[in-house]
Formats: C-alpha cells, sequence, structure tokens
C-alpha cells in the first residue's frame, strides 16, 4: 500500500490529490471496502492537519494487480453492495482503477526507468524462466540506474526485494552473478553478499556468547535501518506510525518483516502476521 500526494491542474485553478496504490497478488473481493477506509483515513487525516480548511484533496484509487489468477473482484462500491436502482442515489459510489500487470505488454509499461523496472519485476518474477529474464532484459535497465546519482539506495531495495521474494527460482549463486555483472567492485556487492548469507544461514551457530551478543544487537540495528526503509519504499507516508513500532521487535521478527514486507499486500496484515517471540 502506498500514497503519493500530487499537484495538478484543471479546468478551476490547480488542485492536489492523492493517488492511492495498492499491491495485490491475489484477487480480494472486498478490495471496494478497503480502499473506501483508506480515502476517509486520508481525508481526517487532511481534516486533522487543516482544521480550517472547507475542502478535501481528492483520493485517486488505484490497484497495481501482479497476479496469477484473473482479477474478479467487484471494481465499484455499488456492485460490492448490491444497490438496487431505486437506492443508488443515497449510497456513497466510487470505481478503481486496476492496473493488471499479467495483461499489460511489457512494451506498454511506461513511465520512468525505476518505475518501469520495479513493474516488470513484479510481474515476472514468478516466471520459470525469470533468471534469464533477469540477466538479459533487466540488467541492462539496472545498470542505467546505477549511473545514477541517487541508484545505489534504489539498487539495494530492488536486490533485497529479490532476494526475498524470489526463493524458489532464484538462487543465491544467481543472485551474485547478477550482482558482480551489475556492480563489480563496489560496496553494493559486499551488502548483497551479507545479506543472501544472512538468508542462507540464519541460525548459525560461531564464536563465544558474548560475541554472539553483540553481534546479534548489531544485526538488529541494521535490521531496523534496512526496515525502516523499505517500510518507506513499500508503503510511503502509511508507513510513519509503524516505523516506530519496529525497535520493540526481536531480530528474528525484524527478519520477518524485512523479508515479506514486498510480498505482503497490506503493512497491517504484515504487522498482524508476525510471529511471537
Amino acid at each position: 500500500r502506498g500514497d503519493i500526494l500530487y499537484q495538478t491542474k484543471i479546468k478551476d485553478g490547480p488542485v492536489y490529490f492523492y493517488l492511492h496504490f495498492e499491491h495485490q497478488s491475489q484477487p480480494e473481493t472486498i478490495m471496494c471496502y478497503r480502499l473506501l477506509t483508506y480515502m476517509v483515513e486520508i481525508m481526517e487525516l487532511h481534516r486533522k492537519q487543516n482544521p480550517k480548511s472547507k475542502v478535501f484533496p481528492l483520493v485517486f484509487p488505484m490497484v497495481l494487480y501482479h497476479g496469477k489468477e484473473t482479477w474478479n473482484a467487484p471494481l465499484s462500491l455499488h456492485e460490492l453492495l448490491k444497490v438496487p436502482e431505486p437506492l443508488k442515489r443515497y449510497f456513497p459510489q466510487f470505481e478503481y482503477a486496476l492496473y493488471d500487470l499479467p495483461n499489460i505488454p511489457d512494451e506498454d509499461i511506461k513511465g520512468n526507468i525505476k518505475m518501469r523496472v520495479y513493474l516488470l519485476i513484479a510481474k515476472h518474477l514468478h516466471d520459470k524462466g525469470f533468471f534469464k529474464y533477469l540477466m538479459t532484459t533487466l540488467l541492462p535497465m539496472l545498470k542505467k540506474i546505477d549511473e545514477q546519482s541517487t541508484g545505489l539506495d534504489y539498487l539495494r531495495t530492488m536486490l533485497y526485494y529479490l532476494i526475498n521474494a524470489t526463493k524458489d527460482n532464484l538462487s543465491k549463486k544467481q543472485i551474485m552473478e547478477a550482482v558482480k555483472q551489475l556492480n563489480s567492485g563496489r560496496k553494493l556487492e559486499e551488502e548483497i553478499m551479507s545479506l543472501a548469507t544472512q538468508w542462507k544461514n540464519e541460525g548459525r551457530q560461531e564464536g563465544r556468547q558474548e560475541g554472539r551478543q553483540e553481534g546479534r544487537q548489531e544485526a538488529k540495528l541494521g535490521m531496523l535501518d534496512l526496515g525502516r526503509s523499505l517500510l518507506q519504499q513499500r508503503f510511503g507516508p502509511g508507513a510513519d506510525r509503524y516505523k516506530s513500532r519496529l525497535p520493540k521487535y526481536s531480530l528474528e521478527q525484524l527478519q520477518y518483516i524485512n523479508g515479506h514486507i514486498f510480498s505482503c499486500d497490506s503493512i497491517e496484515l504484515l504487522f498482524k502476521n508476525v510471529p511471537k517471540s
């Protein structure tokens, strides 16, 4: 889930509106209801922050779907509620925009290069031939991003996403091969190697107890920093109140959170499913 604030111009002058995204890997029948609650939350936040304002921002709801099943959930609130025709004027109504990735040809996926890479990864990451697709199609695009001033942070996030979202069809060796071709000799390779080692060797026992405790504390601090960054990237402003909760979790719980950020459909569900200590 994510919210982006835009300013644009219409006939009557400038207007602010929120573009609300829901990332879904499975169809959800009550999506309209979920979106309605988020839209009301956004407007309520605006009211609290601007108590003298007599207007509300426009909230544009959009669902980004990248699952394999056909999306068959109602697109409008009236359709979900099955409102009888004579009563429709008395019930709120809206329809969300569905961005159905599996049915959009790659060449029709537009936007800046960072957005296109993310959407192409989301679309193809469960394909059997994903490694070949990564090396032949995505790698040249990732190299262009690497040349940008903010490229390193983006690559770090995307590669961590790949480590955690494609364990079934992308091996540690394949990930490291891609990293070496992408970023040979740079700090990113060391960071991704460390993450991949953590992925493959959780629970490893070494050193004295004092050393283990110190290592766990350092690892937890690293997981905290990474978690805050990934939550912000994935869920936008909606992540703020959840980032403050992270320090109370154990190292293992933080590893769970960071490992499921990009595969979970909502931030509420992500934190609800965190295993107990």
